[in-house]
């Protein structure tokens, strides 16, 4: 590690890194979702999710996206059934009948993010206008199926229920959750369900949401700081260090970054320089 960043400070950015790491692993290895963004029918954004304010920090898409559609790679073999399982291992726009349903026509990417937006910033400030769904509107959910307007892959820490986040009802949100919002130890389930949710369900925007003070990528970060140190566990490991083990590349580009930003800027400019590298 550099002689300027702590941890702390290569956890802080690896959390920004993994949210673009898991939007270039989408769009990579994901050939429905990568014609989609294509096309201009779906769009792929990332956030951060502030514990400490409660609001959510849009970030946009990934810098690589442009270069990443021009590629046409199918899905890494840890992740088919030919490969088996790794080794390592406002409220929004009421429907017709209250919440969204299939009667409701598709809300376009750019209108799924104003209310997204608008909805945390509800949450943020206190005063959430999402209320609880009547009978009648879980009866229309059963009996129309759903159609929500936007897919989020966020992180499983009980802190940032996404729901909640963005003041929504039920049938507004398609969400995934697991630690450290990744999608390269799911075994193709985070892949297949976003294909799903932008195929069949007809959502038009994923965002792929991390937040500050993630678990998952302070131990990611861990981990690559004792392999530097010749520390790593040499057992054969469970399915949670595999998981930190697979997210140290990105506390890795997370620390080269911040070097590099610290011998361009000084220590003044570092944060803003690191998020002008993403």
């Amino acid at each position: 590690m550099g002689s300027h960043t702590d941890a702390d400070e290569v956890a802080a950015h690896a959390v920004r890194v993994n949210v673009f790491h898991t939007i270039d692993f989408l769009l990579k290895y994901s050939a429905p979702l990568r014609e989609k963004v294509k096309s201009g029918q779906v769009e792929i954004q990332g956030g951060i999710y502030h514990l400490d304010s409660g609001k959510v920090e849009f970030m946009g898409r990934s810098p690589q996206q442009s270069t990443l559609l021009s590629t046409n790679l199918g899905l890494p073999p840890s992740m088919t059934r030919e490969g088996g399982r790794t080794s390592g291992y406002g409220p929004s726009a009421r429907g017709e009948h209250g919440v969204r349903t299939t009667v409701d026509s598709a809300v376009p990417a750019e209108e799924a993010l104003k209310m997204l937006k608008a909805g945390n910033e509800r949450f943020a400030v206190g005063a959430p206008l999402a209320k609880h769904a009547t009978l009648k509107m879980r009866e229309a959910l059963v009996s129309h199926g759903q159609a929500p307007h936007t897919a989020i892959l966020g992180c499983a820490d009980s802190r940032v229920p996404v729901d909640t986040v963005f003041d929504a009802m039920p049938g507004d949100l398609f969400v995934l959750r697991n630690a450290g919002n990744t999608c390269t130890h799911a075994e193709g389930s985070m892949v297949g369900s976003l294909e799903f949710c932008c195929g069949k369900l007809g959502s038009k925007l994923i965002l792929v949401m991390g937040h500050t003070k993630c678990g998952a990528i302070a131990g990611a970060t861990a981990t690559y700081l004792a392999s530097k140190e010749g520390k790593a566990s040499k057992s054969a490991g469970s399915a949670l260090e595999g998981l930190l083990v697979g997210l140290s590349g990105v506390a890795k580009q997370a620390e080269e970054e911040l070097a590099w930003c610290w011998r361009r800027s000084g220590p003044v400019g570092v944060p803003l320089c690191a998020r002008e590298r993403l």
